[in-house]
């Protein structure tokens, strides 16, 4: 699992469908870039940094880097958390 978007996500306060509905996308691929099954597209994956808050320089590390068929929670270092937890906690809630 993608665990950086789903808190990204999660602290915005919008679920799975509501994010898919903003990016113009199926809630099913949203499902599966966060579960790590697939991977989104360069231009998505800017489009949904964007809509969550998280810087450009760090997108394709989160989206490209870490590999979903690799990746477990170990992959996720706790200044990675820490990051989007302090990006995120200044997003206006929307939900």
């Amino acid at each position: 699992m993608n665990e950086i978007l789903i808190k990204a996500r999660e602290r915005k306060g919008i679920t799975r469908k509501e994010l898919a509905e903003i990016l113009k996308i199926s809630f099913s691929m949203v499902e599966k870039v966060e579960r790590g099954v697939r991977r989104a597209s360069p231009d998505l994956a800017k489009k949904w940094g964007d809509e969550l808050g998280i810087k450009e320089s760090q997108i394709y590390r989160y989206f490209f880097v870490i590999k979903p068929d690799n990746m477990c929670q170990s992959d996720v270092s706790n200044n990675d958390l820490e990051v989007i937890d302090q990006q995120a906690a200044t997003l206006p809630k929307t939900g």
